[in-house]
């Protein structure tokens, strides 16, 4: 579980305005969002597996599925059931620490949980044989 949640630390680490970054075009951010909030409707209908096997071949190199639904799981079991989801930020980007250049996006959700009223969760993802792929997922509770 330290893996998976160690391995994109610095996807963890950042924040930006709506589609400010790179020069990228509103078609490719909406395509980019729709495949952020599809990764998120597998989390919310327990679809781990089908989010690991979709997931960029870079995640799936460093951790497992069986690791990586165990993973999810708990996490998402110790936040309880979503209540609800607001967009807050997302940013565009070709370099993040620890990682290759590439294009990456994260996306971060004001999110309640029945068990954690305030989290930030955050999706990161990696354009991948022109797919936007998962690299990273994280429930990040907000102090009170």
């Amino acid at each position: 579980m330290r893996i998976l949640l160690s391995i994109f630390l610095a996807a963890a680490t950042l924040t930006g305005p709506v589609w400010a970054q790179e020069g990228v075009s509103e078609a490719t951010a909406k395509k980019t969002e729709e495949a952020a909030k599809s990764y998120l409707a597998m989390f919310d209908e327990a679809r781990y597996s089908e989010a690991w096997e979709k997931s960029a071949k870079r995640a799936k190199g460093v951790v497992g599925e069986a690791e990586f639904v165990e993973t999810v799981r708990f996490a998402r079991n110790k936040h309880g059931k979503l209540r609800g989801r607001t967009p807050k930020s997302n940013s565009f980007h070709t370099k993040l620490p620890r990682l290759p250049e590439g294009q990456y996006a994260i996306f971060d959700y004001d999110s309640r949980f029945v068990k954690t009223p305030s989290t930030n969760e955050r999706v990161a993802m990696e354009l991948e044989d022109g797919e936007w792929r998962l690299i990273g997922y994280f429930i990040l509770p907000l102090p009170k």
